[in-house]
């Protein structure tokens, strides 16, 4: 969650423009200062109950939602051998609940799409990343079910690392390997 918007001046002078948190906020301004209108909520996207509440201050501030893009997950991981058991679960869930949360909230809503942002890692999984790769393997597959089954606009696009945005912006890459 990121701080209250009054307080996000005072948050980059304290911490600097390098800091995660203030890179968000002005991601934000960025949006802003290019004619959109952002409002940022903080909810976790397997839970039924504040993805509604999400959705409900969404269209009460600008009306009917015409997209949804599903870009949450958690990296990480370890081998399967060595894995606690707890670990698999919280790493699919962002991607496997929270896919199917959103297809029960946006299913018979007149919406343009519903985007999975999956990984090219559900076709070529990295060591260590069992649990994510099967995550995102669910979310290519359910984009079909979505569309077939539900009759929801869904599509899932297996996107490559970014060091732009996401969960490997701030990842330290050794020397030599940066492209």
């Amino acid at each position: 969650a990121l701080s209250e918007r009054r307080e996000w001046e005072s948050w980059i002078a304290a911490r600097g423009e390098n800091d995660s948190h203030s890179r968000q906020i002005r991601r934000l301004q960025g949006l802003e200062e290019a004619g959109g209108s952002v409002r940022f909520m903080a909810a976790d996207v397997a839970d039924a109950n504040a993805m509604r509440q999400v959705i409900e201050h969404t269209e009460s501030q600008f009306g009917s939602i015409n997209g949804v893009i599903h870009a949450a997950g958690v990296g990480g991981g370890s081998r399967i051998v060595s894995q606690p058991a707890d670990e698999a679960p919280a790493i699919r869930r962002p991607k496997v609940q929270g896919s199917r949360v959103l297809a029960q909230l946006l299913r018979g809503r007149d919406i343009d799409f519903l985007l999975f942002c999956s990984s090219f890692s559900a076709y070529f999984p990295p060591p260590g990343q069992s649990a994510y790769a099967a995550a995102n393997a669910f979310e290519n597959s359910f984009a079909e079910y979505c569309r077939g089954a539900l009759n929801i606009p869904a599509v899932a696009i297996a996107f490559d690392a970014w060091r732009e945005a996401g969960m490997n912006k701030d990842i330290v890459v050794p020397e030599g390997l940066e492209s």
